[in-house]
């Protein structure tokens, strides 16, 4: 057949039309995208407008593309010819190595085709279709021979085509005078999740603008007049065109859309990719030295079915965009994976590591972006192998696996809100944090989670390539062990992220078997070594009985799968207690519980009641008084794992230990510093009765000196950026402030080790208040300005203080300012 013209009928009539699984969605008359909308009130406007005259001029309704096939090869002719394909090469190899040559053509029979696929006119066949049902309905109450049209796309699509066909009584003329949209969402015979389904959203949609254009001027003419010009042979009509006939490719029908949207970038990319397989394994392609041989054979079906509706359950919205972010990612795993050659001259290794690493990282800005990657840049950069695509088709297959199930509900338990959040499905968070529709990427995953969920993924691979059945047990040794270490690494710019995934693929096979690997402290690369001694420690035989309590611990918000330091205080002569490291758990956990980590430095308050030897640091003059900052495996480590971790146990779990023993019968740690603070009389007082003053400190940091006698509170880690003394600004907020109506302009903290001091206009002076660094009282001196903008300072000796200025001296008599002389334990 050429290009004939035909009717809607006429093609009905002598073949059955399938939608197939490699087109989009039916988007005409969509209400939630004004494009596709305008488009299809303004078809069916214009079709109604057209049809209802009584001698209509012909409507040429462009091309229609597609080719006929067998009704018993429609789903299968494609696979069957790549098992012949596949079959036929082993054959000819075999027949290359025993000095024969094999020709071989694969045609299929000429057999007459009955099922028209569609390439190019979905849309305008899917419009068509509908009006005919409404017409032929309603007139005739005839809707058989529109059996003849199928959609194999999504099952809810065809679901619903059978269900409004069955249902054709419906759409008798007595309902017409209701809306359909909400008359057909009410049948019970629609299924709710249909609701999801854009292309039966879409239907819905233009079977209500038809009833509306053709109910709004006489009806029963109108109807009918369309009904007789529908029948008539030359009336409505499009040019139809069998590709296969002219020798044209199946991926034409990216170019022809001019019907619907356009086409989204993953359906561009699909279509490429199908295109470029097809290529590759193809026997006219003499060139082609490494043809692509895929692990699951029905991929190009799966990616418009099974796959993709795993993508459309989770982000109705945004599919396309999910898929095509999904398979940019995975490319990406695979990039930024590989190694250079094994056999790279020693003296060369560097230069070639170099050149790796800056092919990654463009490789990496690229795949990682909101844009559409050009279809050259996979190609030029061998993105498209073997390797690359079964990794994702093994992962999308195991994702709809019973397995799959198993092993989720692992990933839940152990990949919880300590670490991530706190999530219902897996996939559903696979689906979404790839997707990048928001400008800032809020939703995004950091480095740290797409290691773990690229460790995840590549245990499902594995178990893919090996063939390997999946085992509960081995899968949540390995994500709880790889947990543990990408959690407590460092992994937060592009280079180290490489190097994480580098690590884990290196690791290998040995995932499916994680525990027996854990013999010593290098028995993976990159990870934290403090982290890598820890899970070796933990597999010991020591504790074969301690894994449930280890599992609780490792959960806990602080904790973050980092627990040694506990082991450590449940240790006695040498030999662990569990009982113990229950005690000492729970204890812990109850110190360093959500709601006092919201309470920024109580617990640090609380260890004060004891003493300063756990403060790190201590030893020098800049002393961390560590905060409570858990967002990530860094602001654990820079805080309190210095006590947790400290070598000197003295400084760290024998502190603990001891705070704990003071304190077992009440650990509510308000109540140990009311209880405890009037018994301690030196600088540590001070911040017992004035929390507050630590808002000062943004990295928890005080300056030490004179014994306790002078603290600066550091806004920074050095004394050139802003600090504050800590008995003035005491003073100052909590005595002179509201006494003398004063605002923060008048403390004057410093940028260096000058002193801070309160400046103060009282009784017409201007007066400056200093806490002296050796005499360590309050100094007041009344300033004279100059005129060149220099200040002369005159001392108040304190004894004059109380006549001259009274109230002054009042208020700073009521600060108790806890100095000692000498330093305390």
């Amino acid at each position: 057949m050429g290009a004939n013209k035909y009717t809607f009928k006429e093609l009905l009539d002598e073949c059955t039309v399938e939608i197939p699984v490699l087109q989009r969605d039916y988007v005409q008359g969509n209400s939630k995208n004004k494009k596709a909308e305008t488009i299809g009130k303004d078809f069916a406007t214009f079709l109604v407008s057209e049809l209802r005259k009584e001698n209509p001029a012909e409507i040429l309704l462009s091309f229609v593309y597609g080719k006929k096939v067998n009704d018993d090869e429609a789903d299968t002719v494609e696979k069957n010819r790549e098992n012949l394909e596949m079959l036929l090469e082993t054959v000819s190899q075999f027949a290359g190595q025993n000095g024969f040559v094999l020709s071989r053509e694969i045609r299929r029979k000429d057999e007459q085709r009955n099922t028209f696929v569609p390439f190019d006119g979905q849309q305008r066949l899917t419009t068509l279709f509908l009006l005919h049902f409404l017409v032929y309905v309603y007139v005739r109450n005839d809707a058989e021979w529109l059996m003849n049209f199928l959609y194999k796309t999504r099952n809810t699509s065809r679901d619903f085509l059978d269900a409004l066909r069955h249902n054709k009584n419906d759409f008798r003329k007595e309902n017409w005078n209701q809306d359909f949209t909400q008359y057909i969402e009410d049948r019970p015979w629609f299924f709710e999740e249909w609701k999801e389904d854009p292309t039966v959203a879409s239907m819905i949609s233009m079977l209500e603008k038809f009833r509306s254009e053709i109910s709004n001027n006489n009806l029963e003419q109108s109807i009918h007049n369309i009904f007789k010009n529908l029948e008539a042979e030359s009336i409505l009509t499009f040019d139809y065109l069998d590709i296969e006939e002219h020798d044209l490719d199946d991926i034409l029908y990216i170019k022809m859309n001019a019907s619907g949207l356009d086409l989204t970038d993953f359906e561009k990319f699909k279509s490429w990719l199908i295109e470029t397989v097809e290529e590759s394994n193809s026997q006219r392609d003499k060139t082609c030295k490494n043809p692509i041989k895929l692990s699951v054979s029905d991929w190009k079906e799966q990616l418009d079915t099974d796959w993709y509706d795993l993508f459309w359950k989770h982000n109705k919205g945004n599919t396309d965009a999910s898929l095509y972010s999904f398979f940019k990612q995975m490319i990406l795993f695979k990039v930024i994976s590989q190694k250079i050659p094994f056999k790279t001259p020693k003296e060369d290794v560097e230069v070639a590591r170099k050149k790796l690493e800056d092919k990654k990282k463009e490789i990496y800005s690229v795949l990682n972006s909101n844009e559409t990657v050009q279809f050259d840049f996979f190609l030029k950069n061998r993105l498209i192998s073997n390797e690359y695509l079964n990794f994702i088709f093994n992962i999308l297959k195991f994702l709809l696996s019973k397995d799959f199930v198993k092993a989720e509900t692992v990933i839940l338990k152990y990949w919880n809100d300590t670490f991530f959040q706190e999530i219902k499905s897996f996939s559903e968070i696979l689906v979404n944090r790839f997707t990048y529709s928001s400008a800032d990427n809020k939703d995004r995953f950091n480095l740290t989670d797409r290691t773990f969920v690229f460790a995840v993924l590549h245990y499902f691979n594995i178990l893919s390539e090996k063939g390997e059945s999946y085992d509960d047990d081995r899968f949540r040794d390995w994500i709880r062990v790889i947990r543990n270490l990408v959690y407590n690494s460092t992994i937060d710019d592009p280079s180290r992220f490489f190097e994480a995934v580098q690590s884990i693929v290196d690791f290998g096979d040995k995932c499916l078997i994680a525990r027996d690997h854990l013999t010593h402290e290098k028995f993976i690369a990159f990870f934290s070594e403090i982290q890598r001694r820890e899970e070796v420690r933990k597999n010991s035989s020591d504790f074969v009985y301690w894994q449930d309590d280890f599992v609780e611990a490792e959960k806990n918000k602080y904790f973050y799968g980092q627990i040694a330091f506990l082991i450590d205080m449940s240790t006695s002569e040498g030999v662990p207690n569990l009982e113990s490291f229950r005690k000492y758990f729970k204890a812990l956990a109850k110190i360093f519980s959500e709601e006092n980590l919201k309470m920024q430095f109580l617990i640090s308050r609380a260890f004060l009641t004891k003493s300063i030897k756990w403060i790190p640091g201590h030893e020098t003059d800049r002393w961390l008084l560590c905060r409570n900052a858990f967002g990530n495996a860094r602001e654990r480590n820079e805080n309190w794992r210095k006590v947790f971790n400290h070598e000197n146990i003295e400084q760290g779990t024998e502190f603990l230990k001891g705070f704990i023993n003071d304190n077992l019968s009440d650990l509510n740690l308000e109540n140990i510093i009311m209880k405890r603070k009037s018994s301690v009389n030196d600088w540590r007082r001070l911040l017992l009765e004035y929390p507050e003053e630590l808002q000062y400190c943004s990295q928890g940091l005080i300056k030490y000196n004179e014994g306790g006698n002078y603290i600066r509170l550091l806004g920074s880690s050095q004394i050139n950026h802003n600090h504050r003394e800590l008995r003035t600004s005491i003073l100052f907020n909590q005595y002179l402030r509201k006494f003398f109506a004063l605002d923060d302009n008048d403390y004057k903290h410093q940028r260096s080790d000058v002193g801070c001091y309160i400046e103060m206009k009282h009784n017409e002076a201007l007066l400056r208040i200093r806490f002296g660094y050796k005499t360590h009282v309050f100094e007041v001196f009344e300033i004279t300005l100059k005129e060149d903008d220099t200040s002369e300072e005159k001392t108040i000796p304190p004894e004059d203080l109380s006549n001259i200025y009274p109230e002054l001296d009042q208020q700073i008599k009521k600060m108790n300012t806890f100095i000692v002389k000498q330093n305390h334990d």
